[in-house]
């Protein structure tokens, strides 16, 4: 019985040093992921505010809700107006309205030098507001970048996934130290209540968010593994290069959103060496494709039909609605307050003297309890 339960006590000791070292490591990298996290929960409020050009006031806010509600319809009667444009290449996506002021965007493609510029027109009237090589804002792209990982390029996505794995190790060795104490409540001992409780009750939800977040890094690949899109038959009909060519587009737009009514579109392009088919893409990143030609819907991806397109509900929290931008700043605020309450806990800091001591040669003021 003595040898069980020296061993249990080794284990611990072993399993808590494993738990503070994790969580200093992964402390500035997760503040960072927090952070832009946070930031991209209001994500639809940027886009709106801080988009390039806008839909001027000409009109009621009634008649801009109508209008609206007509954008995604009228998409062939704004490309009808893209003359000039259309001179120097062929429209590769277009990003339809999402609030009352945000113009419709059209990503085009130059034919001779492949350069992309983007069109921005009133999505009511079809009158193009500006020219910019842009589509977004630079600040927007950067949090996007920096909350995957992306600015390290592939090894940068595999670190930043790496991080939101090595979460699900922490949590669940966070809860085979959780213990009740009986002594007299000091402020050590309250700070160490609350980094438990929050990891207790936040950290199952956080793993979750964490874990699905490291998967979408490598979304593209997993789906062309498990959920393949549909291939034509047929190869690449040069008459369909460029999304101006496709007949009847706003009947395709309405088929594809009657699949799926509770998000908006967000962006509609032609299947990479696919021409025939369409893609629309809505804002819980479920896509619909349609042939072209027969008008008929080739394959569904939403949540519904396989799990791994329901990772980024989950990890944005779209899930919940609206209610997807308190989601991301309870969460991303209970991972900050995590782990700085576990950096300052007096434990984790002898812990990371006695490591300095190993690795410099130094004598550590404080053993480590």
């Amino acid at each position: 019985m003595k040898s069980k339960l020296k061993i249990n006590s080794n284990s611990k000791k072993f399993i808590r040093k494993w738990h503070i070292l994790l969580g200093t490591a992964l402390y500035l990298p997760f503040l960072v992921i927090a952070i832009s996290g946070i930031l991209l929960g209001f994500y639809d409020l940027f886009q709106e505010k801080f988009s390039y050009f806008q839909i001027p006031l000409k009109s009621s806010q009634t008649e801009f809700r109508q209008s609206l509600s007509r954008s995604q319809m009228l998409v062939e009667n704004s490309i009808k107006n893209l003359k000039e444009q259309l001179k120097r290449g062929h429209i590769e996506s277009i990003y339809p309205s999402q609030s009352e002021r945000q113009a419709l965007r059209m990503q085009l493609i130059e034919s001779k030098n492949h350069h992309k510029f983007n069109v921005f027109l009133d999505p009511g009237s079809g009158e193009i507001l500006g020219e910019q090589e842009q589509g977004v804002s630079p600040w927007i792209s950067w949090l996007f970048k920096i909350h995957r990982g992306d600015w390290g390029g592939f090894p940068g996505r595999v670190f930043a996934s790496t991080c939101g794995i090595l979460v699900s190790t922490m949590w669940l060795t966070g809860l085979i130290m959780r213990r009740r104490r009986k002594e007299k409540k000091s402020r050590v001992f309250r700070l160490l209540d609350y980094h438990q409780a929050l990891g207790t009750f936040c950290g199952g939800v956080i793993m979750v968010m964490t874990a699905s977040g490291a998967l979408i890094n490598f979304k593209t690949d997993l789906i062309q593994w498990l959920d393949p899109p549909p291939r034509s038959k047929k190869q690449m009909d040069k008459k369909l290069d460029g999304l101006e060519s496709i007949e009847a587009l706003d009947a395709k737009i309405q088929l594809a959103r009657s699949k799926v009514p509770d998000y908006p579109l967000t962006k509609i392009e032609q299947e990479k060496g696919q021409a025939s088919i369409l893609v629309f893409t809505f804002r819980d990143k479920s896509r619909i494709y349609i042939n072209a030609g027969s008008n008929q819907i080739e394959k569904e991806m939403t949540p519904s039909t396989k799990w791994i397109h329901a990772l980024y509900p989950f990890h944005s929290g779209r899930i919940f609605g609206w209610w997807h931008v308190i989601f991301a700043l309870v969460m991303g605020s209970a991972l900050l307050l995590i782990f700085t309450s576990g950096l300052l806990l007096p434990s984790s800091r002898d812990s990371l003297k006695k490591l300095r001591s190993n690795l410099f040669g130094q004598n550590p003021r404080r053993k480590l309890t």
